[in-house]
């Protein structure tokens, strides 16, 4: 049955029902799962077939059509071929988004494991490498505090300052002026030897002590403490009265130049310069003040001739060459020439201060004095 659109009055409007509405057979349902407010919902879509113009598919009757005035904005509107289409293809986009890990809602990448772990990797770095470097800074500090309350036992004087007035004092050979408390010193270490004093290094100034072996202080401070810094230990080998050819002594190469920290400045201009103003260090015992004249610093390995010993007078003037051809090595780096020659003639007894060099513990950096002259005190 055909009917005419001009029927109807124009005050309608009828709303557009696509090409085909209905099917000629039966309306095949296709079910369709959204999202409301309410929740899911389904709506019946029915296959259109395209009319000639003015014309209706027999049977379809007036009722059917959808006017302006019977409009209900609250209820959905029937889904066109065109909206149904875009449906279903927003439903296997949104389909395909899950499988590929994307949140369909906003198009972002769904958060997957990685997403988290890296950020919490490297919050967890960062948290560690905090804890290490606290930890470090606490220990720095209480064996910087340690060693800063032995100053109560240990003052060195200020040397006195000469006036424009006063005749210039005749050079004469002496050391620097510390006021030591050796008794106070060995109650609270036995094993306490002497003050090692090197004014080259903005006045270092420090206990020795020395052990039965040479792994107790390596990790003891002077009051007995567990602390990486550690003590200022002479070899255990060595003499306590400091009566042998070559006295070794060690300390650890803090990274904020406590103990021997400080040696490593002698291998730059600056502490080249302070050497050449100062080339002396001196070690005070109770009875005895010992001058030693820096001759050779440099680096070598830990295995090296340094830490072998020597006999006799060849072996003597073999470890001082060797000690020199270093040094000068170290001076050509530098662009530095030695201060003057030494003489060894009477072979005078040697210290060696010795610290670790670098990462990994391959080198050494070693300073090496000759004694030039000892004080009764």
């Amino acid at each position: 049955m055909k009917r005419n659109n001009d029927r109807f009055d124009d005050d309608f409007e009828l709303v557009d029902l696509e090409e085909d509405i209905f099917a000629e057979e039966a309306p095949a349902k296709e079910s369709y799962e959204g999202s409301s407010e309410e929740g899911a919902y389904e709506e019946e879509v029915y296959e259109e077939e395209v009319f000639e113009d003015g014309e209706y598919e027999e049977g379809f009757e007036e009722d059917d059509l959808v006017f302006e005035e019977d409009w209900d904005e609250e209820e959905a509107a029937p889904l066109t071929k065109k909206e149904l289409r875009a449906m279903k293809k927003e439903q296997k986009a949104a389909r395909k988004a899950n499988r590929r890990g994307l949140d369909a809602a906003n198009g972002k990448r769904r958060r997957g494991f990685f997403y988290y772990a890296i950020p919490i990797a490297l919050l967890s770095l960062i948290i560690i490498s905090g804890y290490f470097f606290l930890s470090d800074f606490l220990e720095y500090k209480a064996a910087s505090d340690e060693y800063k309350a032995l100053e109560r036992f240990i003052v060195v004087q200020k040397p006195k300052e000469e006036t424009s007035e006063e005749a210039p004092a005749e050079e004469e050979d002496t050391y620097p002026d510390l006021t030591i408390d050796y008794d106070g010193l060995l109650a609270v270490n036995p094993d306490f030897i002497g003050v090692l004093h090197i004014p080259a290094l903005d006045d270092l100034t420090y206990p020795v002590v020395i052990s039965h072996d040479n792994a107790e202080y390596l990790n003891r401070t002077f009051e007995g403490n567990t602390n990486a810094s550690g003590s200022i230990f002479m070899d255990c080998y060595a003499s306590r009265d400091l009566t042998d050819a070559n006295s070794l002594i060690y300390g650890h190469n803090m990274k904020n130049e406590t103990m021997f920290g400080s040696l490593k400045k002698f291998a730059t201009l600056q502490g080249f310069q302070a050497y050449a103003e100062h080339p002396f260090f001196y070690i005070y015992t109770k009875d005895t003040v010992y001058k030693y004249e820096i001759f050779a610093f440099h680096t070598t390995p830990v295995d090296s001739y340094i830490y072998d010993g020597f006999y006799g007078e060849d072996g003597y003037d073999t470890y001082v060459r060797l000690s020199e051809a270093d040094f000068d090595v170290q001076l050509e780096s530098l662009g530095e020439e030695r201060l003057h020659e030494y003489d060894f003639s009477e072979r005078p007894r040697m210290v060696t201060l010795s610290t670790c060099w670098g990462t990994g513990h391959v080198y050494n950096f070693v300073v090496h004095g000759m004694l030039t002259n000892l004080f009764t005190q």
